[in-house]
């Protein structure tokens, strides 16, 4: 048993902002969308005899027989009768057209059987059986096993584990196999309750972005649609649509993502969002007041443990901009290194940036992940947590989870840019919580796997908490330093 909601629009209609309500038909019906009903007859008692005749007459056998017969009927071209040319015309156009209307009543017939089938619609918090044709956008469907799919839906909810649905296309692609398909977190767990998925509110994809489109809506910026090549803004009153050109996508290489959007002025725009290392590093010359500013503000929403990202932007050239947007479709269309590819070309454009400032979110742990930890611990089981925010973050989030604890004897962080330095705060670490291990990390100034394999765990007197930043990491699992990495 499966939750869905009705999305069901012309092409024409795909091309504009899309503006639709659950399970409001009165608001929904002011768009004049498309209705569910399906037609795939085309002729009806009246329109047949002359479209069918129409239609014949573009063979080219047939328009060649009436313009012979044309030529016959005049005596002075033609000798022979026309009745020689007009019976085998006739004959073949009746034929034809008795195809054709045969054809066409059996189309009108499983119209007719399709439309008039019936699914269960919520309407006035109540499930109520319609016609399919009568079914209309925005409507919340409930299917059951095995029952056809009414029209093109999103999934809400499913009553299996996961909230999992398997479909079968065989109508559309002839595939027999069944697809899976499964339900977005946010309307996954609204259950069977009719009560809950007349009242479900939507969420943010993040805290970030919830964050932020709410800051924007206190200072007169309001965020209303968004379709996939256009995003629509209320501003201070006005509205704007902005046209989306292009998605640099987030990874947790790039630890950034950006935006190409036009403006109703005509601008082109990149805009882009990250850990605040790697906006530095791209920004302008001119930003570094600003940069030091902002340093201190990120420095203090760290300290008390909030998460942390830059924004800034670019304006660009518009020549240079389809000459990119060119190279980007080449590359992305690559058989052959296109994650390279791409990476490239996000670089190149993401540089000369400006600043614009810098947000900072509460990400609440989950319940219970706190006890879990500790309940692990006792176990001597070792735990690592890894996170893509700044060192400070980290630390108060070590704290949070309770991996880091205030009676600790000591914290150690390790934060070298180079594998000396690394080696040296690790090897440090080492004596501090081992003394016997200051001896022994020098035998082995290479450690292979293997004799990484063979290192004993020796007694540590007291409790250590070991912090390590991305650069410093990358370091540290080196060949040349797991030997001391895993001794630490």
């Amino acid at each position: 048993m499966s939750f869905f909601g009705l999305d069901c629009l012309t092409k024409t209609e795909r091309e504009l902002e899309r503006k639709l309500r659950a399970n409001d038909r009165e608001y929904n019906r002011s768009f004049k969308y498309a209705t569910n009903a399906i037609k795939t007859s085309k002729y009806n008692f009246f329109t047949f005899l002359p479209l069918n005749l129409f239609e014949q007459f573009q063979r080219i056998a047939n328009a060649y027989f009436l313009v012979l017969l044309v030529l016959q009927v005049i005596p002075q071209i033609s000798s022979l009768s026309w009745f020689t040319t007009v019976v085998p015309l006739i004959l073949v156009l009746t034929v034809t057209a008795a195809k054709d209307a045969t054809d066409d009543i059996n189309r009108h017939r499983s119209d007719n059987q399709v439309n008039n089938r019936k699914v269960q619609v919520l309407i006035d918090r109540k499930l109520r059986s319609e016609k399919w044709m009568d079914v209309q956008v925005g409507d919340i469907i409930k299917l059951e096993n095995n029952q056809f799919v009414t029209a093109d839906l999103l999934l809400l909810s499913s009553s299996e584990p996961l909230n999992l649905v398997y479909i079968e296309t065989a109508e559309l692609d002839g595939e027999t196999n069944l697809k899976v398909r499964q339900a977005q977190p946010v309307t996954g767990d609204l259950g069977d309750n009719i009560e809950n998925l007349a009242d479900f509110n939507g969420e943010a994809q993040s805290p970030d972005e919830g964050a932020l489109v709410t800051a924007a809506r206190n200072f007169g910026f309001v965020f209303r649609s968004r379709t996939p090549d256009s995003i629509a803004i209320v501003e201070m009153g006005k509205q704007q649509s902005y046209q989306l050109l292009a998605i640099l996508d987030f990874n947790n290489v790039r630890k950034r993502m950006s935006v190409i959007v036009r403006s109703p002025e005509g601008k082109l725009c990149l805009y882009c969002k990250g850990a605040d290392t790697i906006i530095y590093e791209r920004l302008h010359q001119s930003c570094n007041k600003l940069m030091d500013v902002t340093t201190e503000h990120l420095n203090e929403f760290a300290g008390e443990g909030l998460r942390t990202l830059a924004l800034a932007y670019r304006e660009l050239d518009e020549d240079y901009f389809i000459q990119w947007k060119q190279r980007h479709h080449e590359a992305s269309t690559s058989l052959e290194d296109k994650d390279g590819k791409l990476d490239e070309l996000y670089e190149e454009i993401e540089k000369d940036l400006l600043l614009l400032g810098a947000t900072a979110i509460e990400d609440k742990l989950q319940d219970g992940v706190p006890q879990t930890i500790e309940q692990l611990s006792k176990a001597d089981i070792k735990i690592w947590v890894l996170t893509g925010d700044k060192q400070e973050t980290a630390e108060n989030i070590g704290y949070s989870c309770n991996l880091l604890r205030e009676e600790m004897n000591e914290v150690f962080i390790v934060s070298g840019n180079s594998s000396e330095d690394v080696r040296e705060e690790l090897r440090n670490a080492q004596t501090s919580m081992k003394p016997s291990a200051a001896e022994n990390s020098g035998i082995f100034p290479e450690a292979t796997s293997e004799s990484a394999k063979l290192v004993k765990d020796e007694a540590v007197s007291g409790e250590y908490g070991l912090v390590i930043n991305g650069h410093s990491l990358a370091f540290a699992l080196e060949r040349s330093m797991e030997l001391d990495f895993l001794r630490t």
